[in-house]
């Protein structure tokens, strides 16, 4: 007899939220290149900061800011410290006698 698993209804206001923006960093990004590949570097770099405004971590944007020359603004994800895990403990097996 076949199985089901039900599936999680995405929440449909999370859903075009998260559509608009994605949609918003493709445009900026998308001009941003345009507006770089054109020689307008300010240009570029003000929608690579729009960018930024709305996904901090976004790595394209920062490549582009670099690769532009221009400062890339810190204090997001990337800058933070991730911990070293702690060494696993050996369990209590049996030896075998």
């Amino acid at each position: 007899m076949p199985t089901f698993t039900p599936t999680a209804i995405p929440d449909p206001e999370r859903a075009k939220v998260e559509g608009r923006r994605t949609r918003q960093i493709i445009d900026y990004l998308g001009a941003a290149n345009a507006f770089r590949a054109a020689g307008q570097r300010e240009w570029a770099i003000d929608r690579y900061r729009e960018v930024l405004a709305i996904d901090p971590g976004n790595l394209d944007a920062r490549a582009g800011l670099r690769d532009l020359g221009a400062i890339v603004p810190t204090g997001s994800i990337l800058n933070t410290p991730v911990p070293t895990p702690l060494p696993i403990e050996p369990t209590n097996t049996p030896t075998k006698r």
